[in-house]
């Protein structure tokens, strides 16, 4: 039998199972009765049917957001609220796309999730780097010690054989440029973890009990065997505390949004009132 079909027959069977649970007992002897004919013609387990509840969807990240940090964190809100697992995939650019696995009947609320918190972070997050940035711009130009530092530097170029092609105007704004955007990274990092700091703290725990823990080992093992767990290695990275500050609370500004959007209502998304 080719997979497709065999899909089929599982899904079939899962119906019938679950028609076997009616209140009305002659349904439920019938589907049952229906469901183990399947089972014994097509050579099904129960371990099979089993496993067949457990499924994935992968979604792609999106620019800006693809540091392993935040896919971590922005992934474990929507596998927390759900009950299900996640892995990633990289390339050269970061994180390319995040895979969830679960329980069907909760992966599609747990990919809706994690794409409205990616899009949201991302809108709040365009819109703080062009407020910073012009914060930035404006303390560097303020700054006399440093602008005295780059004519200062800026005339000795022009001693050197060969000289600058730049005038003054365009190299300081080149430097200032430069010294804005490293700032601004580090700022906009900080800013993200605040963000998501504030986000998980209103997060609702969805726990797995031990036979869907089970599946979901079983369901790797058989799907991904390249999964394993491993010790990821801590890396420091200063983070300024007024940014992660105002990430954090414009998170809980933010909150409301992810309050019954498109009709799901905030309890079925997984967050507190």
């Amino acid at each position: 039998m080719e997979e497709r079909d065999r899909q089929s027959v599982l899904e079939r069977i899962e119906k019938l199972l679950a028609l076997s649970r009616s209140s009305n007992p002659n349904e439920a002897a019938i589907a049952l009765s229906r469901a183990q004919k399947l089972m014994r013609e097509h050579n099904v387990s129960k371990g099979e049917i089993d496993l067949d509840a457990i499924g994935e969807i992968t979604i792609s990240t999106i620019s800006g957001l693809r540091r392993a940090a935040f896919v971590i964190r922005l992934a474990g809100i929507s596998a927390y609220c759900f009950g299900v697992h996640f892995f990633f995939t990289s390339d050269r650019s970061g994180v390319e796309s995040v895979t969830f696995m679960g329980p069907k009947e909760r992966l599609d609320g747990a990919v809706y999730a994690h794409t409205f918190l990616q899009r949201q972070l991302k809108q709040v997050l365009t819109t703080y780097r062009k407020q910073r940035r012009a914060e930035l711009r404006e303390a560097v130009y303020s700054d006399k010690a440093y602008m005295a530092l780059l004519a200062e530097h800026y005339q000795a170029c022009l001693r050197k054989k060969g000289g600058l092609s730049l005038s003054f105007i365009e190299y300081v704004d080149k430097c200032v440029r430069k010294e804005v955007d490293s700032t601004l990274n580090k700022d906009s990092y900080s800013y993200i973890m605040g963000w998501l700091f504030s986000v998980m703290e209103r997060v609702q725990i969805f726990t797995l009990d031990e036979r869907e823990e089970a599946l979901l080992l079983d369901y790797k093992a058989a799907k991904h065997p390249e999964l394993c767990k491993s010790m990821v290695g801590k890396k420091r990275i200063s983070v300024s505390s007024s940014q992660f500050s105002q990430g954090r609370d414009d998170g809980r500004e933010g909150f409301e949004l992810l309050k019954g959007v498109s009709g799901v209502a905030s309890k079925a998304i997984g967050f507190e009132e």
